[in-house]
């Protein structure tokens, strides 16, 4: 029996030490050169890591003299490869040009989808063929789940809602294992929508009028031309939206761009364009191309190129937005999970005017900060911040979990730092933090000038601690391991000896 344990405890901390020591990317290159990259392997190889990338040519003297010092980084750097996915690479232009700017065109396929109106079974065999045929919104799933089986006959009543509009198909990963794991499905039913390149995660309800606008919305998603007339009457009251300004002269393919954009967004953020003069007079908009958003009838320009698609993405998933977001299942995870500070109302929105008012003195603070980032360039003082507020009778358990907060407590507001897993509910004087405080303490948090409070409990925290000890430095974690190894095989095989009365050696005893 104490062999047996023995095993048992021996066998889990290997299994520990293989995955700690298999969480590493054991594809990483050996070599310290710079790794070479051709037009061919450019996007599939930059798609994982981070890469410091040297577009040279030998035919360029600033290349010739930048070359020994770009390998000398390489060879300083090379460990990060495995520890921190970080890559140092170089693209011989004269050989294979620069990378095009990496966006897909966006064109209707030949054949309309969904012509029949069915579920179409998905796996290898035809996988590749869904990319001309139109978007696709698939379901990946185990025959065996009871959500999947309650969401079976759901999927069949939408197909044919969808007739010509999006295709429906389904995917077993107890058959397609590969393929779910291609697309890093983690639990069933995953819900992902396929259109264009993109990749869209569905975290909706999954019920048929829920399921069925979203598709209709990926349907119908691209660009809609305004003109003044139309911006007054309908961009300008929408919480948030964006509004793409150029002429005649503008590039083409900036419009490509924006378009693909669109579709990438189509349910997160509605996307205009207009070529008026008049409307870009109204919103002293002087130089075109060029990307606003618009929120709250108050707007903000993009500063970056057009030609950075990532970074345009990446503004655009920033600012998708209102000024004040509320908390729902859909984008809880994206805000109080991210790198932003979160200016945080905790509301009862059964308390009627307590309620509209706490949410007018929020927005208020938004907007004001808003402004600050507009007169600034753009560019923030330091975190991003976001504003949203949570439903606290909805969410009592939660919130009193978390921020220590009761019903009796609202409205109230904090400001959460998801990175940090910390919450500030107090001033830099040691007030309890108001809306009228609110906007210093922002800055206060940004300087370190107040003390947070944790969200987790001591368990987590310590758990948290030693996790990141052991990941910090793990010589000294394999080290500690092995010698736990050793003592444990010690016990479990070495032969136990009992001694008599007089100390002599005596006869082992088995159990």
């Amino acid at each position: 029996m104490k062999i047996n344990s023995c095993l048992s405890t021996l066998f889990l901390t290997l299994l520990v030490v293989i995955v700690v020591i298999g969480s590493g990317d054991a594809g990483a290159p050996t070599t310290s050169e710079p790794i070479p990259l051709t037009y061919k392997s450019f996007t599939k190889k930059i798609s994982k890591g981070t890469w410091l990338v040297n577009f040279m040519s030998p035919y360029c003297t600033h290349c010739l003299k930048l070359e020994p010092i770009w390998k000398s980084l390489s060879e300083k750097y090379a460990p990060l490869r495995k520890t921190h996915r970080f890559f140092i690479a170089e693209v011989d232009v004269s050989l294979y040009g620069e990378p095009e700017p990496q966006f897909k065109k966006i064109t209707k396929p030949s054949v309309p989808p969904n012509q029949d109106g069915k579920v179409v079974v998905l796996g290898a065999a035809n996988w590749d063929s869904i990319n001309d045929s139109g978007p696709w919104f698939v379901e990946f799933f185990a025959p065996w789940c009871p959500h999947c089986q309650h969401l079976a006959p759901i999927w069949e009543e939408l197909a044919p809602k969808l007739v010509n509009k999006i295709n429906i198909g389904s995917v077993d990963c107890t058959v397609e294992g590969d393929l779910c794991g291609q697309f890093e499905v983690r639990a069933y039913p995953t819900l992902k929508l396929f259109m264009n390149d993109d990749v869209i995660d569905y975290k909706g309800a999954r019920k048929l009028p829920e399921l069925l606008a979203f598709a209709e919305k990926a349907a119908s998603a691209g660009i809609i031309e305004i003109n003044a007339d139309e911006f007054e009457h309908t961009m300008k009251k929408k919480d948030v939206s964006f509004l793409y300004l150029y002429d005649e002269t503008t590039q083409e393919d900036f419009l490509d761009i924006i378009e693909s954009l669109a579709h990438t967004f189509f349910s997160s953020a509605k996307i205009y364009s207009t070529k008026d003069p008049q409307l870009a007079q109204e919103l002293k908009v002087y130089q075109v191309p060029a990307l606003l958003v618009v929120k709250d009838e108050i707007h903000k320009g993009y500063h970056g190129t057009f030609r950075d698609i990532e970074e345009l993405k990446k503004w655009i998933n920033a600012e998708k937005y209102p000024l004040v977001a509320a908390l729902n299942s859909e984008n809880t995870e994206e805000i109080l999970s991210g790198e932003r500070l979160v200016a945080l109302g905790v509301f009862d929105p059964k308390s009627g005017k307590s309620f509209n008012k706490a949410k007018t003195a929020l927005k208020a603070v938004a907007r004001r900060y808003f402004l600050l980032v507009k007169r600034r360039g753009g560019t923030e003082d330091g975190r991003s911040v976001i504003f949203a507020y949570i439903d606290g009778s909805k969410w009592s358990d939660y919130i009193k979990r978390v921020y220590g907060l009761k019903s009796t407590d609202l409205p109230a507001v904090i400001i959460t730092d998801p990175t940090s897993e910390e919450y500030y509910d107090k001033t830099k004087d040691g007030n309890q933090l108001t809306f009228e405080e609110l906007f210093d303490a922002i800055h206060d948090v940004k300087k370190h000038l107040i003390k947070g409070t944790s969200t987790m409990n001591f368990m987590e925290k310590t758990f948290k601690h030693s996790y990141k000890k052991a990941w910090n430095h793990p010589f000294i974690t394999l080290t500690f391991i092995g010698i736990s190894l050793g003592g444990l095989w010690y016990s479990c095989f070495s032969k136990p000896v009992i001694r008599n009365g007089r100390g002599s050696p005596g006869y082992p005893k088995f159990e």
